[in-house]
């Protein structure tokens, strides 16, 4: 048998990139048909097919599929998705003999995200490009939508994007073999090799075995991603069991706190559940403070339903007590009334049907009792305040026998008048008052003038258009009659402006007053004088209604028309 025999090709050589050793298997050396490799450097992949004798395409091949595994294997083994990715482009340009090589992903929204690249991309390469629409890098795009490989053999001969020149630029790269990542059909990424410096014309076994490395990558990045999604719905799972433990023991025992404070409350607190029937509810739960409030304990309420809604008034289950809090009044085991202020939260199940409903009441009845003893005490109060505006009034018509009964004449009509124009029950409270004291100013007035039985003088009218100022003082001091002032004080102005003392015209002058300035002078009008007889009812109504817009509010005058005419 011949000696080994060594063929070296060394990295520059057209053939070989690096040096391989071989010896024959069996046979004389000119009938050798098989090779025994006893060394090879796995970057040898450079061979010319045309000048190639078989034997040496054979080795190549088989180097090259060994190499292949030797990845795939590698790729097997990846846990790590970066890891993967990197290991993905390492072992292309290794099994390539390339310059350059990449991974693209393609996401949901067709944005294309690199992952990694070989060698590692310069440290100034701009992150914006990592990342770009799949419209700014057209040959990925065909390769994607053909499913196919795409060859550029000379990128300086072909029109590129912005964003494909800088790449090209980056990289120094001349010629480009661009191969789907596929799974199932679906184009997830691209993976690129590339030569740099100079072009290279990619041949149908390059292609072949990049095809085979890109499908392996594919699958990987796929086992990869099921294997995270699988971890992280494993990892979200303990979490949320770990969460339901949590909740589990925090419910455990914030259940043991509230039945604490529920126990030792001086509330009381229930729990009402809800049946499928109308009105069917039932008392789950009370606290056992409902003995020391109602005399009956909560095992007796437990036991006897009607007596637990005749002391957790069943009233409150209705829903129109759910959004604010409601005073029920029961008995208690003494037959003692007791008044208990409820706040009620409703609680519905998944299907959104009502299924409890928990309260708190409180014992308010010492509350609701000082509230009717402040309720009786200010009755007691108005009262008194009344009779002193009557005693007032008396005083003043016992003055001046001409206004004998008309305060009280006005004021009935005053408030019949305002009631029609829209004043409240709490309004015409003032209204009574400012109506009955009307006048209460003429005490000031010498009774020279009060009680001359004839025409009076200007200097006399004077003296006597001065009580409604008069007046005014004399009642401002009292706090609760500043509400009526404005009767006293502005009766006498004149819707025109032509009236006293303030000369005020218009809605300057309080509604109330311009109501009771019709009422006061239609009463003086039909009232016998010391220097004149009564007017007629229909006298004085044609004059009320000559003076209507000057004298009078036009819509006063109307509204007083109409209550004449049904009267």
């Amino acid at each position: 048998m011949k000696r080994p025999e060594i063929f070296a090709f060394f990295e520059g050589d057209d053939r070989y990139s690096k040096k391989i050793t071989v010896s024959p298997l069996h046979g004389e050396a000119e009938d050798l048909n098989l090779w025994d490799v006893i060394n090879v450097e796995r970057e040898m992949i450079e061979l010319d097919p045309t000048i190639a004798t078989t034997e040496e395409i054979l080795l190549w091949k088989s180097n090259q599929l060994q190499m292949l595994l030797e990845v795939g294997n590698t790729l097997a083994i990846t846990h790590d998705m970066r890891e993967l990715f990197q290991k993905i482009v390492d072992g292309a340009a290794q099994l390539m003999n390339r310059g350059s090589a990449a991974v693209y992903l393609l996401n949901n929204e067709g944005v294309l995200n690199l992952q990694t690249t070989s060698p590692a991309l310069p440290a100034d390469f701009p992150e914006a490009m990592k990342r770009a629409p799949l419209k700014s890098h057209p040959h990925i795009s065909k390769v994607i939508s053909t499913k196919r490989e795409l060859i550029l053999p000379d990128i300086l001969a072909v029109s590129l994007t912005a964003e494909e020149a800088v790449v090209a630029r980056v990289r120094d790269l001349r010629s480009l073999l661009y191969t789907p990542l596929s799974n199932q059909g679906r184009v997830i990424g691209i993976l690129i090799i590339g030569s740099v410096g100079r072009p290279h014309a990619f041949t149908q076994d390059e292609i072949d075995i990049f095809h085979a490395l890109a499908s392996m990558a594919a699958l990987e990045i796929e086992r990869t991603r099921l294997a995270h999604e699988k971890q992280a719905y494993i990892e979200q799972i303990e979490e949320h069991i770990v969460e339901q433990e949590r909740i589990k023991e925090s419910l455990s025992e914030s259940e043991a706190r509230y039945r604490h404070l529920a126990e030792n409350a001086l509330d009381i607190i229930y729990r009402i559940q809800v049946g499928l029937e109308p009105k069917a509810y039932t008392l789950d739960y009370v606290s056992p403070s409902v003995q020391s409030i109602t005399g009956y304990s909560a095992e007796e309420l437990a036991e006897n339903s009607a007596l637990a809604r005749d002391v957790i008034s069943p009233t409150g289950c209705d829903e129109l007590h759910w959004t604010q809090p409601w005073v029920g009044k029961i008995k208690s085991r003494e037959g003692k009334s007791i008044w208990l202020e409820h706040r009620i939260t409703p609680l519905y199940n998944k299907d959104g049907r009502l299924h409890a409903l928990e309260g708190i009441a409180r014992d308010i009845t010492e509350r609701k009792l000082a509230e009717q003893e402040l309720h009786r005490a200010y009755d007691e109060l108005n009262h008194a305040y009344e009779e002193t505006i009557e005693s007032l009034t008396r005083g003043l018509e016992l003055r001046d026998y001409e206004t004998e009964g008309h305060s009280r004449r006005v004021v009935d009509m005053t408030l019949e008048l305002a009631r029609k124009m829209g004043f409240d029950e709490a309004e015409l409270i003032t209204i009574q008052r400012g109506a009955l004291l009307h006048d209460i100013g003429k005490i000031g007035i010498p009774d020279a003038i009060l009680l001359k039985p004839g025409p009076l003088t200007e200097e006399e009218w004077k003296e006597m258009r001065r009580h409604p100022e008069l007046g005014y003082d004399m009642l401002y001091p009292i706090e609760y009659l500043r509400p009526s002032l404005a009767i006293p004080l502005y009766h006498h102005e004149k819707y025109d402006g032509s009236g006293y003392p303030l000369g005020k015209k218009g809605e300057e002058i309080p509604l109330e007053a311009r109501i009771f300035t019709v009422v006061d002078v239609y009463d003086a009008l039909t009232s016998d004088r010391p220097y004149r007889k009564a007017w007629t009812r229909e006298e004085a109504l044609e004059y009320i209604k000559e003076q209507r817009g000057s004298h009078f509010d036009p819509q006063v005058v109307d509204m007083f028309l109409d209550m004449q005419t049904l009267s």
